[in-house]
């Protein structure tokens, strides 16, 4: 596949593509290939690409996301599970007071009661 097929397919500008392939190359992650029509992308260089795209998209930088890549233990990661404890910490929070407003409910009578609460 050419690097323009593979822009167009994965929906990305062409210079987009091009420096990312070109970042993974330069870190030593994929190898590319020039051929007739310009650089020859095969599946293996697609895949990475991908895979840098993904974590550039969950919040990685460049640099973490390559270095994640590589196996190598990135920052990121350590922050990323600081605000995933936050996170499970304020889901517990909510449940909490979730939990307090069904009891408030079923303590106090409704609107039907007061309606004929004179009969």
């Amino acid at each position: 596949m050419t690097l323009r097929g593979l822009a167009k397919k994965l929906n990305l500008p062409y210079s987009t593509t091009r420096k990312y392939l070109l970042v993974l190359q330069e870190a030593g992650l994929i190898k590319l290939r020039e051929g007739p029509v310009g650089l020859m992308i095969e599946e293996r260089e697609e895949e990475a690409l991908k895979e840098l795209l993904s974590l550039l998209k969950s919040g990685y930088t460049i640099e973490g996301a390559l270095k994640r890549m590589k196996g190598e233990r990135v920052s990121d990661d350590t922050e990323i599970l600081k605000r995933l404890e936050r996170i499970e910490q304020s889901l517990e929070e909510l449940k909490e007071m979730v939990e307090e407003l069904k009891k408030e409910k079923t303590h106090k009578k409704g609107w039907f009661w007061w309606l004929f609460k004179g009969e």
